[in-house]
């Protein structure tokens, strides 16, 4: 069955099922007069089968609800898992944001440089050039 609840629905109804031929074979039993042989041997047959059945189903549903609490916990600490996992990466984004500002900030930087060294090559009257290519000592 698939659900607990159907199951749980399953053996009330069966419980009374048996109930009624647990009061059925006591009217019997108290001055009705008995069916014959066969036919009291059917009901025993049935109620046993009955009885075994609800046995068999209710060792169904705890095992089901075993089943059930230990998928819950599992949930549980997959989660606590997810968490951590969350922020652990939202602390790696904002390292990989911090560390990518600082490399902007050096690309910058090294553009600036070397638009002013071509600037300075590019000047005749530059010290490189009255040194002879030699930099200039400052």
């Amino acid at each position: 069955l698939d659900s607990t609840e159907l199951m749980q629905a399953w053996l009330s109804g069966l419980r009374e099922v048996l109930n009624a031929t647990a009061e059925g074979d006591s009217s019997d039993a108290t001055g009705q007069g008995r069916a014959s042989g066969a036919g009291a041997t059917d009901a025993g047959a049935a109620k046993a089968t009955l009885k075994e059945l609800i046995r068999r189903q209710e060792a169904r549903c705890v095992e089901l609800e075993d089943i059930n609490t230990r998928k819950e916990q599992q949930l549980l600490k997959l989660h606590g898992r997810l968490e951590e996992a969350l922020l652990v990466l939202q602390a790696g984004q904002k390292m990989y944001a911090e560390q990518q500002q600082i490399l902007e900030a050096q690309q910058k930087q090294i553009a600036v440089l070397c638009r002013k060294q071509s600037q300075e090559k590019s000047q005749p009257g530059s010290a490189n050039s009255k040194a002879g290519g030699a930099p200039a000592a400052e």
